[in-house]
């Protein structure tokens, strides 16, 4: 399988290629979701199977073949025969490397943003800009939306794996509470609001590598 189907957005691209698929294909596309769910397997069970069976779709309609011809009578055989031929162990592991490469930049591009956050407001205390007032603002503001699209992420990922939250409430705690050390602190020399972010990002960091540690197998 190409090397992209398993990047952050599998689940994605797997709708993006039977979107493509002829409206009789798509249904049995629809129908094996469908079947697995209803078995029990997770979703990223059935993100990995279902981009093997897409690959088998997209041959046979290269055929002029339709993909209940593929299937056939029985959805469960061919699912089941998928599961043998697919190293799903292999795959998942290199799902779980690349979701948590993508938790970890997410969460060192957002505590920088966080640190570039706190630096504003301790220089709307001091009332000392290093662009003048609008030109930090703007970088504070794009600051913020990255911020915001970083918990997004990270949220999205903790719910696919149905993972606990407690990285996303670590996350979440330590951006708020950076703010109020900056005010609360805002006469001393030093800036601890950057050593709250980094213990921050260290715990969320820890929590998330032992949730993808106890993934399962099955």
């Amino acid at each position: 399988m190409p090397k992209q189907e398993f990047e952050y957005r599998l689940f994605y691209e797997n709708n993006e290629r039977a979107g493509k698929l002829s409206q009789e294909d798509y249904y049995t596309y629809l129908e094996m979701v469908d079947y697995m769910r209803d078995q029990g397997d997770s979703v990223i069970a059935i993100d990995i199977y279902m981009a093997a069976a897409l690959n088998d779709f997209e041959a046979a309609a290269a055929k002029g073949k339709k993909a209940k011809n593929v299937v056939g009578k029985d959805i469960g055989a061919y699912i089941t025969a998928l599961k043998q031929q697919v190293d799903y162990t292999g795959q998942l592991n290199l799902r779980k490397m690349k979701e948590s490469e993508g938790f970890m930049f997410s969460g060192v591009f957002m505590y920088l943003c966080a640190a570039i956050v706190c630096y504003f407001i301790r220089e709307i205390l001091k009332d000392t800009y290093l662009l003048g007032f609008y030109g930090d603002l703007a970088i504070a503001v794009i600051a913020v939306f990255f911020i915001a699209v970083g918990l997004y992420q990270r949220k999205k990922i903790i719910r696919r794996w149905n993972f606990s939250t407690n990285a996303f409430v670590v996350d979440f705690f330590v951006l708020v509470i950076s703010v109020l050390f900056v005010y609360t602190l805002r006469k001393q020399p030093f800036d601890y609001s950057a050593v709250l972010l980094l213990g921050g990002f260290i715990l969320s960091s820890i929590f998330i590598k032992k949730e993808f540690k106890q993934v399962t197998y099955h």
